[in-house]
């Protein structure tokens, strides 16, 4: 999508913009499988996906136990596997909301995944 259709749909609240968890200076993310590791999940350097659209960073919380992490990534990852990747019921936002909710108990904000939810109302009709 160009820049200027994605301002358009900003100016409406509404956005299509990627969306990973940084822990420890790591993005967990869900896509497409840029580092081929088999899963939909991976991680990176924060804020650098590639052909990824970043709008803003948000503090959701804080974790003292790591180990808390590797468990709840660990069964996150077999809900979002690369192959069930789709942009309006399955896709980033999704990952990142399901992960904080699982991690802290704390939803994203909810103008984040608006598009992907406006999309399940068209297919549905």
């Amino acid at each position: 999508m160009q820049a200027q259709s994605l301002q358009k749909l900003s100016n409406l609240g509404l956005g299509l913009y990627h969306s990973g968890v940084e822990i420890n200076g790591v993005e967990y993310a869900y896509g497409g499988d840029p580092n081929n590791s088999g899963t939909g999940v991976f991680q990176n350097a924060p804020l650098s996906v590639a052909n990824a659209t970043y709008y803003q960073s948000y503090l959701i919380g804080t974790v003292k136990d790591i180990n808390k992490v590797y468990e709840v990534l660990n069964v996150t990852k077999l809900e979002f596997k690369a192959n069930e990747y789709s942009l309006i019921h399955k896709n980033c936002n999704h990952f990142a909301e399901e992960f904080c909710m699982q991690l802290l108990g704390k939803a994203l904000p909810s103008y984040i995944n608006r598009l992907a939810r406006m999309g399940t109302w068209v297919s549905f009709l």
